[in-house]
């Protein structure tokens, strides 16, 4: 189980999920979905896997550049 999240990177996650659907590769029922996910998801691990299927670099360095509780 990973870190608990907090808002801003919800909101990161959602920002990096709308960057994807502008660019083509979700429609917007997946993209409705993930953010629904996201805005539902209490550990870095839920929203990780809403990103499994997109460029790796979209959400993870989103999450380890930001200040976690491992540093």
């Amino acid at each position: 189980m990973g870190y608990r999240l907090s808002d801003n990177e919800r909101a990161q996650a959602m920002t990096a999920l709308g960057s994807h659907f502008a660019e083509g590769r979700l429609t917007l029922a997946e993209y409705e979905e993930r953010v629904q996910k996201v805005a539902e998801a209490v550990t870095d691990d839920e929203v990780a896997q809403l990103f499994r299927d997109l460029p790796e670099q979209s959400y993870t360095c989103l999450l380890y550049t930001s200040p976690s509780p491992r540093d």
